[in-house]
């Protein structure tokens, strides 16, 4: 670890800023695509109850695979974790792209909540790995700015583009994209 000039410890390192920026980014992704997802689902004919499973299935798959997730990462490790979690959730969100028949938007958006899951255990259980003895604490309450710190700028971003004259139907593939970070 790098010490600062009063002794302590250096938190704020690459690999952390790194981190922070991939977490701000990821969620921005989901945040920027949560808006749009149930227009996207009526588009492609799905009902107000399609969209509420869609919704749904995403949050009950990244919570009921968390523990199995969980004893994995001390197997695999955690950078492992975070790219396994990156990975699944954008192919989940270029399998939505794709304009699949709505039965398949149910596995993409299973997809989309193992992904999800992964990535969340493993940025928190990450920066605390990085973070020196003394500072895990403050590590996790900084890490924990990028998420909301995206959710004010995604739904802005989305808001903006929305009003657009020019903005593609929302089921164009390459609106749809921005639900996979990839396209962050």
């Amino acid at each position: 670890m790098v010490e600062t000039e009063q002794g302590k410890e250096r938190l704020i390192t690459l690999n952390f800023v790194v981190l922070f920026l991939t977490t701000y980014f990821v969620f921005f992704a989901s945040d920027f695509f949560i808006p749009v997802l149930p227009f996207y689902v009526v588009e492609a004919g799905g009902t107000k109850t399609a969209v509420g499973l869609l919704m749904g299935l995403f949050t009950f798959t990244s919570i009921v695979l968390r523990p199995l997730q969980g004893s994995r990462i001390h197997r695999t490790g955690c950078k492992k974790m975070l790219l396994l979690g990156i990975i699944v959730y954008a192919l989940g969100g270029l399998g939505l792209a794709a304009l699949p028949p709505l039965p398949a938007f149910f596995f993409f958006r299973a997809a989309q909540g193992f992904g999800w899951g992964s990535y969340l255990l493993a940025f928190n259980t990450l920066a605390v790995d990085l973070a020196p003895p003394g500072r895990k604490g403050e590590a996790v309450s900084l890490i924990g700015i990028a998420p909301p710190l995206s959710l004010a700028t995604a739904n802005a971003v989305t808001a903006a583009i929305s009003i657009m004259p020019s903005t593609p139907r929302l089921s164009t593939p390459a609106f749809s994209v921005t639900s996979s970070p990839r396209a962050a």
